[in-house]
């Protein structure tokens, strides 16, 4: 390699961005500030690596077009390295066309917040609640809110979580939230059990 070849990933972007096919909108890089400041991009990177195996599922059950599953991580990726969104996006899209999703009967619709968006926002709010215990993180009777939940939806709705669909409703996360906890206490007994 010569010697004016990026090395860092600091350079590496730089150099990526002066591309056309990799400059941001101002919308994409208002969004990709702002996730910088709750990550860095490395651990954007490892947030978004972890969410391409339930954007897969819900590819694979029908929930979503492979545009839609693109879609999702694309939005989510915005605050990592452009060499790391293109890993990314690549990576989904070699492991999806291995994938035969199953097809929709006549009528039935994708559903407005497939299952790893449901997921991903759950996962979220369990983690903000680890991480601060003495935070309420269902909503109640006399708040129909929670910080917890008030908290996950700053950092979703800044990434564009839920894409065009309407952000959910507190008790709609809180639900999904108990739905969450429900499959990840019956994943943890079948492992004890085997």
């Amino acid at each position: 390699m010569g010697t004016d070849s990026p090395t860092s990933p600091q350079e590496i972007a730089a150099k990526l961005a002066s591309h056309e096919a990799f400059r941001q909108t101002d919308d994409e890089e208002t969004r990709c500030n702002v996730a910088r400041t709750l990550a860095d991009p490395s651990a954007w990177r490892g947030i978004v690596a972890s969410c391409i195996s339930p954007i897969l599922h819900s590819y694979s059950n029908g929930e979503l077009s492979l545009g839609d599953a693109v879609d999702i991580l694309g939005r989510i990726a915005i605050g990592c390295w452009p060499q790391d969104r293109v890993q990314l996006l690549g990576l989904l899209g070699a492991l999806a066309l291995r994938i035969t999703p199953r097809k929709l009967k006549p009528g039935e619709k994708t559903p407005l917040y497939p299952s790893c968006i449901k997921s991903g926002t759950a996962d979220l709010v369990l983690v903000l609640k680890d991480r601060q215990p003495d935070k309420r993180r269902a909503p109640t009777a006399y708040d129909p809110t929670s910080p917890i939940i008030t908290e996950a939806l700053q950092v979703l709705t800044t990434i564009r979580w839920f894409g065009d669909a309407p952000t959910p409703q507190p008790a709609t996360i809180d639900h999904w939230v108990r739905t969450r906890i429900r499959e990840l206490l019956e994943r943890s007994a079948r492992q004890g059990s085997s």
